[in-house]
């Protein structure tokens, strides 16, 4: 079993707008308002999350957040205007943008979330990246790549 796992988070220019402002005014690394928790069937409960941060207006990757697979449920976060995209709150403590990021990584992922017919561009919520994606990056796994990235941060 992996004690990390990828998913999925997709915005557009204006649901993205509304995310940073939240993250801002309420002073949070990284939140994810979904309106489907993540399945416990697929990702085991309480382990760590790489959250791959989709635009798909510009189809660029935005960042990277780690979260627990665990939804907040201490109070009603309104992070997007939509009522029924707030029900799942998924909140972490490291993110890093785009350009803190590994550019040669940035690049992979672009192309593996937005090109070909295994985009990632479909879907709702927080949604698991695909298995069969995760070994694509030049004969090391994509989950190996981001720990590189964020274990020297002390993750």
């Amino acid at each position: 079993m992996d004690v990390y796992d990828i998913v999925t988070c997709r915005f557009n220019n204006a649901t993205w707008d509304k995310n940073v402002t939240y993250r801002t005014n309420h002073h949070i690394s990284c939140v994810y308002a979904s309106p489907f928790e993540i399945s416990s069937s697929s990702i085991d409960p309480g382990i760590r999350v790489f959250v791959l941060e989709m635009n798909n207006d510009t189809n660029q990757l935005i960042g990277v957040g780690i979260i627990k697979n665990q939804p907040t449920s201490d109070k009603y976060y309104r992070v997007q205007d939509r009522a029924e995209y707030n029900r799942f709150i998924y909140q972490g403590l490291h993110y890093k943008s785009r350009d803190q990021l590994d550019p040669p990584l940035v690049e992979a992922l672009d192309s593996l979330l937005f090109s070909g017919k295994t985009h990632s561009k479909r879907g709702a919520g927080l949604t698991r990246f695909p298995h069969s994606l995760r070994y694509t990056l030049r004969g090391r796994g994509l989950l190996d790549r981001l720990r590189k990235e964020f274990l020297p941060s002390g993750i």
